[in-house]
């Protein structure tokens, strides 16, 4: 256990993020690296991704391209993101309500 913690206080590993689906309506989502804490406690991993969410059951995992900055440079990663049910429907919210999507309009 001790090597672990030491292990990770030099290196967070950046497989998984952490996701803000609150505007997933509009295909706007936040991510972000797990911090230390959330590493120990498996959030993102063992427990939903989702900033709002702490499901542990059923969880899937999705792979998303997560932009951002460091040190100034842009760089561009494929993640791993694991959700629940709810939040994995939110995360592909605008694929299946799309423009003129024939599963919304047979709906009666």
């Amino acid at each position: 256990y001790l090597l672990i913690c030491c292990h990770l206080n030099f290196y967070l590993p950046k497989e998984y993020v952490i996701i803000n689906l609150s505007r997933y309506k509009t295909g706007q989502f936040g991510m972000r690296w797990r911090t230390e804490d959330e590493v120990l406690v498996g959030k993102g991993e063992h427990q939903c991704g989702s900033t709002k969410c702490e499901k542990r059951e059923k969880l899937q995992t999705w792979e998303v391209v997560f932009k951002y900055k460091e040190r100034g440079r842009d760089k561009s990663d494929l993640v791993k993101v694991r959700l629940c049910p709810k939040c994995s429907k939110r995360l592909n919210y605008r694929q299946h309500h799309s423009h003129g999507s024939s599963s919304s309009s047979s709906k009666k």
